[in-house]
């Protein structure tokens, strides 16, 4: 049963992902989703050679990606208040 939940969870997560890569899309803010395939790339990288360590705990791809995963959030959330004020303009 312990496996069901794990596997639906990573499920949800990669849902969760893919819905904020096709709304960053949507909204231009793709170059950010460039950027994240790139930085958890080399975290990955650097990972495996056992190089990366953080005193916190975090993954090195959590740790080091997270910044970019906040600029994108940032990004989709004010293109999406931008365009829905543009949508209510039109309306009028």
């Amino acid at each position: 049963m312990n496996n069901k939940a794990s596997l639906y969870s990573k499920g949800c997560v990669q849902e969760t992902h893919e819905m904020w890569a096709c709304r960053a899309l949507a909204l231009g803010c793709g170059n950010h989703l460039s950027d994240l395939r790139r930085c958890w790339s080399d975290a990955s990288s650097v990972q495996n050679r056992g190089e990366l360590t953080f005193k916190d705990g975090d993954s090195g791809s959590d740790a080091s990606c997270r910044g970019i995963q906040q600029l994108m959030a940032r990004c989709v959330l004010k293109n999406t208040a931008e365009l829905k004020e543009r949508m209510a303009a039109a309306k009028k």
